[in-house]
């Protein structure tokens, strides 16, 4: 269907609805729900120079409040409104790279956990490197969500930020482990499967696509095609799969606390697991 046949058919079905909004009064309708991801936008707009932006706390709010006013803007016809389109374009930016850098920030602060095989140095320059950029990505977004706050005539004036800066506070150390372990029948046949299918999907061919570094001649066949959402679910749920089968038959039983080998597989599985879940 050509492109002006096709904005006329988005024209008719809205006409479909008994009643047609007028923009000023979905503008003081959204105006109630801008001012929180409004502070939080102009929080990382100034956090340029701080080495501990972004947090996590910061991220999960950015997260809930721009999907909330993406679905207010979704759920009044803003993809389809010359208009709030570009709107919901920049909050829906800001929606998601504040999910996948709270993803990085979570793998980077459970490094440690993963009981990963070999040294992890080059996987914590890998992992610090992609949060510099994801912080850029961040300020970037925001800015630019800032922008169309004022296009759309929904952005509040500023004042004191309700959203206290971002602060390094960890707390070393765990809590014992104390919870009385479990026993598993039959629990080697699980664990058999488990490493058993971990094996054969590193030799999928599909996650060889995905997780594997292209060769020269390969570089080519991304052109055409790019890694592709299908492929990237597939491998992920597979992943999950298989973590799901660890913590559901193995996590807490006395073999799991006689063989540290077992909470390694675990790690690789989960890390795998996150990376796609990043990448998707």
């Amino acid at each position: 269907m050509p492109p002006s046949e096709s904005r006329k058919s988005q024209a008719q079905q809205n006409t479909s609805f008994s009643y047609s909004l007028r923009d000023d009064e979905f503008t003081r309708f959204l105006m109630r729900y801008t001012p929180k991801i409004a502070d939080l936008c102009c929080t990382a707009r100034d956090s340029g120079t701080s080495a501990d932006f972004p947090c996590r706390d910061f991220l999960s709010e950015l997260y809930r409040e721009a999907t909330r006013v993406q679905e207010l803007v979704d759920g009044h016809g803003g993809q389809t409104n010359e208009k709030w389109f570009p709107f919901r374009e920049g909050v829906a930016a800001v929606k998601l790279f504040s999910a996948v850098t709270y993803e990085v920030l979570h793998i980077r602060a459970g490094l440690s956990r993963y009981q990963l095989r070999g040294p992890e140095t080059e996987l914590e320059r890998s992992t610090h490197r992609v949060v510099t950029t994801l912080r850029e990505a961040i300020i970037t977004a925001c800015g630019n969500f800032l922008e169309q706050l004022d296009r759309c005539a929904v952005r509040p004036p500023e004042g004191e930020s309700g959203f206290r800066p971002c602060k390094s506070e960890r707390l070393e150390g765990r809590l014992p482990a104390d919870r009385e372990v479990r026993h598993t029948e039959r629990i080697g046949e699980t664990v058999v499967y488990l490493a058993t299918q971990f094996l054969n999907l590193s030799e999928d061919d599909d996650v060889q696509e995905v997780l594997c570094e292209p060769s020269e001649d390969g570089e080519q066949k991304l052109i055409p095609e790019p890694i592709s959402e299908e492929r990237l679910r597939l491998v992920e749920a597979r992943f999950h799969n298989l973590q799901s089968l660890y913590d559901t038959y193995i996590f807490e039983s006395d073999l799991e606390k006689q063989n540290q080998d077992l909470a390694t597989l675990r790690g690789h599985i989960s890390l795998i697991y996150h990376l796609c879940s990043i990448a998707n």
